[in-house]
């Protein structure tokens, strides 16, 4: 984002002061917050599919030595 959340500046007097701007807090907010769900539903879908995968992996490896 190239909106600044926080910035500083400097008035006419020489003083620096903190200028805080909510609305870009909330632009960055309504970004920020619903990518990140995504990404951590996405990323735990793979991890749950990697996982069963391994199970069944397991599980036909187990039923083999069993025939033997």
């Amino acid at each position: 984002m190239s909106t600044d959340i926080v910035s500083f500046k400097t008035g006419e007097d020489g003083q620096s002061r903190k200028v805080f701007q909510w609305h870009a807090l909330q632009l960055f907010l309504a970004i920020y917050l619903p990518m990140m769900f995504v990404v951590f539903v996405a990323w735990y879908g793979v991890y749950w599919w990697v996982d069963q995968k391994e199970a069944e992996h397991q599980q036909r490896l187990l039923n083999e030595s069993e025939q033997v």
